[in-house]
């Protein structure tokens, strides 16, 4: 088969599907669910760019033009179901999965009918359906998040961040795909009908490299999350009338939850078990003895906050108190940060510059200068 020039960026996608794939097969370093929706998203893929590929170089083109509209509608249902796998502990593969097949058990029947074939219907259909899904996967991400922010002290936004952008890059990936398809089976665009092809190429080159960045430096440092979890995430229940509508409770009620109050503030007083990057709301309940549901409503109702930013609010005042008064002028910010139980540098420093106006290098230069001038007139 001659390759051109202009297939150059074909052959290097179909190239890298396969070595991620073989990759894939045996490493151990993310849960095999998501593994699993990977290695058929690259693997379709690389048939994908192989048809097309072949199609182009007069290989029973028509065949292949109508099969490689069909991967299209496999590549939305897989990323929603890896977004699952990735952030959720209890989306194991069921039957009732398979009806995402659904797209594309249709798309197989239409595309591959003798019937004549309205495709740019078809490639509406597949937009749709791409962003469709695209939309309920990051339902699934942002759900993650709160539930996170309820039931635990650190949330990961640089991880969640990038399975953001590798979704991104997909919807781009389908947009370019779009625009080119109708720039060459329309009057319109015509002009840009080479320039989008190349930009498919290109955007679908950077999505695997995303992918497979993005599942060995940070997807498995997401740890999901479980139904316990996700119950003790949920707003509806007696604890919440219990706390918010003190006006209905009983005085004995009322004396009860300013008693749970105090031995929460007393044990965090005493032992910082916040300075564990690991602490999370099950723990500190079980130190405390204080059902973890109840837990959460109390630090909501009395702090104004969900469990996450109460933990780092009582990390950060510790952070800067020993900025402020370490004896060790060489102790570097870092260290501080990790000593106070952040693990993520954008994390700590954004939420000390909420909190006090400045970075925290800036803090502690700040008050290292105010020290230094008050030696210096004593």
């Amino acid at each position: 088969m001659f390759i051109s020039a202009h297939h150059t960026l074909l052959v290097i996608i179909i190239v890298q599907c396969i070595t991620y794939q073989v990759f894939f097969l045996g490493w151990k370093g993310v849960d095999q669910k998501s593994n699993g929706y990977q290695l058929v998203f690259l693997l379709l893929l690389s048939l994908q760019m192989l048809g097309l590929l072949m199609a182009q170089n007069g290989f029973y083109s028509d065949v292949l033009i109508r099969i490689n509209v069909i991967y299209g509608f496999a590549y939305g249902p897989l990323i929603y179901l890896y977004t699952g796998a990735l952030l959720y502990e209890n989306r194991q593969f069921k039957k009732r999965n398979l009806l995402h097949a659904i797209p594309m058990i249709i798309s197989i029947i239409v595309i591959m009918s003798p019937l004549p074939i309205n495709f740019i219907l078809v490639y509406l259909l597949y937009l749709f359906i791409s962003i469709f899904y695209f939309i309920v996967s990051k339902k699934l991400i942002r759900n993650f998040t709160q539930i996170t922010l309820h039931t635990r002290s650190i949330l990961e936004i640089n991880k969640l961040l990038y399975l953001q952008w590798l979704f991104g890059i997909y919807v781009l990936a389908v947009f370019a795909d779009s625009i080119q398809f109708f720039s060459e089976n329309t009057e319109y665009l015509t002009f840009v009908s080479t320039l989008f092809r190349v930009a498919v190429f290109v955007i679908i080159f950077v999505l695997v490299n995303v992918m497979f960045y993005f599942s060995i430096f940070h997807a498995n440092f997401l740890y999901a999350v479980s139904q316990d979890e996700i119950s003790l995430a949920s707003s509806d229940s007696s604890a919440t009338k219990l706390i918010t509508n003190a006006h209905l409770i009983s005085l004995d009620e009322k004396v009860k939850v300013q008693k749970d109050l105090e031995v929460l503030q007393l044990f965090i007083q005493k032992t910082k078990p916040y300075l564990s990057t690991t602490l999370t709301l099950n723990d500190l309940s079980k130190a405390i003895n204080i059902q973890p549901r109840y837990l959460s409503q109390i630090i909501n109702h009395h702090f104004g906050t969900n469990f996450s930013n109460y933990i780092n609010s009582l990390r950060i005042r510790d952070a800067a108190e020993r900025l402020k008064t370490t004896k060790d002028e060489k102790e570097t910010v870092a260290e501080v940060m990790y000593a106070t139980g952040f693990n993520s540098k954008s994390a700590f420093f954004t939420a000390f510059k909420r909190e006090y106006g400045v970075t925290p290098k800036k803090y502690k230069e700040l008050y290292l200068k105010t020290r230094k001038e008050s030696n210096d007139v004593s």
